[in-house]
């Protein structure tokens, strides 16, 4: 059998060395997991010899790592980008909200790996599922960031849990000009019957705008005992 070429569209590498990734510092558990086993540098070599021959990298996309410094982050992977044997994009981290991203914009877009932005959005009422304090989505300025990606030829990466789906969907209907890259599949987290029927509702609410796509990833973050029959329903 042929390996399966491939364009991985969700990738993290992390260099301890740049100090810009505390929580890959010390082993830490969380609700998605013990990190033990990724508690230390990730680079571009090691990535690219996955798969055991099975899989062959023909390019990816690198996506921001939740960096102390999301600018430094972009100018270390400008430097992998450049020196790597496939092609890589990057999408960064920034700020829709804040007064000063579309200056923050100008300066990555100096960067040929340059991309898109991602700002993580997860907020649940269960508080240890909360990647953020902010419902970034209700500031007018939000609206305002994604337009402005999307005018400048930007992706944005969208990472929210299927409750705030409709939010993000009327989000991306007033900004019909920018790319949405929905992560990990929606990220079902509640994981009952009422979840997974606000799980498929939301998808298909998102689906409903086109200039929004989902990315199949992350299917085991919620279900660390996955098995293949229990990740095709999400697919």
């Amino acid at each position: 059998m042929q390996p399966l070429r491939i364009v991985d569209p969700h990738i993290h590498l992390w260099d301890l060395s740049t100090g810009l990734y505390p929580h890959f510092e010390k082993p830490s558990v969380s609700f998605i997991g013990d990190n033990t086993a990724i508690a230390r540098s990730y680079l571009l070599p090691e990535f690219l010899e996955e798969g055991e021959g099975t899989v062959v990298i023909e390019g990816a996309v690198h996506v921001e790592a939740l960096p102390t410094d999301a600018f430094r982050e972009l100018e270390v992977l400008q430097a992998v980008a450049s020196g790597s044997p496939v092609p890589i994009g990057v999408i960064a981290g920034g700020d829709l909200t804040d007064p000063g991203f579309s200056d923050y914009l100008e300066r990555c877009a100096a960067f040929p790996a340059f991309r898109g932005v991602r700002q993580v959005l997860n907020q649940h009422p269960t508080a240890q599922y909360n990647y953020v304090g902010t419902d970034f989505m209700a500031d007018t300025r939000f609206s305002q960031g994604l337009k402005a990606l999307g005018e400048r030829g930007g992706v944005f990466d969208l990472q929210i849990y299927p409750h705030q789906m409709e939010a993000a969907a009327r989000q991306a209907a007033d900004a019909g000009g920018t790319p949405i890259m929905l992560n990990h599949a929606g990220m079902w987290v509640d994981r009952n019957g009422a979840g997974w029927r606000q799980f498929k509702q939301g998808l298909r609410t998102l689906a409903a705008q086109p200039n929004v796509t989902v990315k199949i990833s992350g299917l085991g973050m919620f279900d660390l005992q996955w098995t293949t029959e229990g990740i095709r329903p999400l697919v």
